[in-house]
């Protein structure tokens, strides 16, 4: 919960502060206000505070792939939301999230970090798919080959020639919503190979509010 995550520090300050860093949301909030109204206040920027305390993971998917253990607390990214790591030793191995947590049933807790990358390679492969299928039957435009992998400063890219289509993998942290905007994008391209006003009325076509999700990814 990000409620756990709160600092507050009371200054002779007029307005309340907030900042995120290193994963904690920090609070100025002026001498005579209580804690409860602080943490309304907070509630109010819910969404605010969830983007920008994802945004400092977002570029460690590829960094938790290649990882060689994990460990209890530790916070990662999955579809827009973060899960606290919580490993429980037993015979039958498995991951399953349950609230704000991903529980990873392992034999030794050394085969945890195995298991956490069997469940993101899988759940980018089925969760992708499904909607590059789903989108590629609403809007009628279909591409030969789609693939996965991990890109520094694309959210995905498309080849028009070969009908080729590229997901980042670091789209598995974002939210539903993203992944299908981001894949509808790159299908567009099918169309127009540019940016142009009839690229983005095409997508316009299919996902009306397209601009939220830009804004979403980008951190605008």
């Amino acid at each position: 919960m990000w409620k756990e995550k709160v600092f507050i520090e009371r200054k002779n300050v007029k307005n309340l502060n907030i900042r995120i860093r290193d994963g904690k949301i920090l609070v100025s909030a002026p001498l005579n206000i209580s804690e409860e109204y602080i943490m309304k206040a907070l509630e109010t920027k819910e969404d605010w505070i969830k983007e920008k305390l994802l945004k400092k993971r977002e570029e460690k998917i590829i960094d938790l792939l290649n990882r060689e253990v994990i460990n209890n607390g530790d916070v990662i990214p999955f579809l827009g939301n973060e899960y606290t790591i919580e490993i429980i030793e037993k015979s039958n191995g498995g991951v399953i999230i349950q609230k704000d947590k991903i529980i990873i049933n392992c034999y030794k807790s050394k085969n945890a970090i195995e298991l956490l990358k069997k469940f993101y390679r899988e759940k980018m492969n089925s969760i992708f798919v499904d909607i590059f299928e789903k989108m590629q039957e609403n809007t009628g435009l279909y591409a030969n080959k789609l693939t996965i992998k991990f890109m520094k400063t694309r959210w995905g890219s498309c080849n028009k020639n070969k009908k080729y289509i590229n997901l980042n993998g670091e789209l598995i942290s974002k939210r539903y919503k993203a992944i299908e905007y981001v894949i509808l994008h790159e299908l567009c391209h099918l169309i127009h190979a540019n940016h142009s006003r009839d690229f983005y009325n095409l997508v316009e076509k299919f996902m009306p509010d397209y601009k939220d999700e830009e804004i979403y990814l980008n951190g605008k």
